[in-house]
């Protein structure tokens, strides 16, 4: 007996429910990174956002996978994880650069830990884009 196509029937509640169990742990585990890269924690936990903002990238896109398989079609739902998907991207990218750039980072990390006044503030912020330049300048032959 064929199989019969189940295009037009709506997609029980049971699947609707997988399809969007990778979705909900996505929202979850993107607020932890952004909230760990909001924080100064020490060496080497500012790494870990951008680890779960990897990880975050592979639930979402497992999550748009399983609502596409499970044919539940959210608007509202795929904007957001792409949205949040592009967010992650960009907060991998970050953390990536602060990993490469880690000793200017934990200096100016330190001279902010210093800082008691704005003005002080201010120039542990002069410090780092000086040496950050300076270290881009290094590696440009």
């Amino acid at each position: 007996m064929p199989s019969q196509d189940l295009r037009g029937a709506p997609p029980s509640e049971e699947r609707v429910r997988a399809a969007n169990r990778p979705v909900l742990w996505f929202s979850v585990v993107l607020l932890a990174a952004l909230w760990l890269s909001v924080t100064r924690p020490p060496w080497p936990l500012p790494l870990l956002p951008g680890l779960l903002a990897a990880g975050a990238v592979v639930l979402g896109i497992l999550g748009l996978v399983r609502m596409h398989r499970a044919r539940v079609t959210s608007v509202a739902t795929t904007v957001l994880v792409v949205v949040g998907i592009v967010f992650a991207g960009g907060l991998v990218a970050v953390t990536a650069v602060q990993a490469f750039m880690w000793p200017v980072y934990a200096d100016f990390y330190a001279c902010l830990d210093r800082a008691l006044t704005h003005r002080a503030q201010d120039s542990c912020l002069t410090e780092l884009e000086q040496r950050t330049q300076d270290l881009l300048l290094d590696l440009v032959p």
